[in-house]
């Protein structure tokens, strides 16, 4: 019973070594490939976010050009309600900003918002 429970003991001591010797081998390029990941996603997300508000503006702006002179304050208006959305959506996708800046950060907030 006594040498079961040792071996076993041992098997367990052997496949939490490999394990960790996997993970300390594994960790800088799965990091690095998050990091690769996040900044490319956030990254077409603001880009994304950005031609909509150039696309908005520009729209706009031919509107402005056939309306009539009461209509003008209306288009304004819409034009700068909607473009109001994109800039509100801005920050949410500026990761790549903080990734390209300070990456151990983003990595700390990343864990830290995992955790919670």
């Amino acid at each position: 019973m006594k040498e079961t429970l040792n071996q076993a003991l041992k098997e367990i001591l052997d496949a939490i070594i490999v394990t960790k010797d996997f993970v300390i081998e594994q960790a800088p390029d799965v990091v690095q490939q998050l990091l690769a990941w996040r900044f490319t996603i956030s990254l077409v997300g603001f880009v994304v976010l950005l031609l909509i508000f150039v696309v908005i503006w520009v729209i706009s702006f031919f509107i402005r050009k056939n309306v009539d002179d009461g209509d003008e304050i209306f288009v304004i208006a819409i034009a700068g309600f909607a473009s109001a959305i994109p800039l509100v959506l801005l920050p949410l996708v500026c990761d790549w900003l903080k990734i390209l800046i300070a990456p151990k950060l983003f990595i700390i907030e990343y864990i830290m918002g995992m955790i919670k």
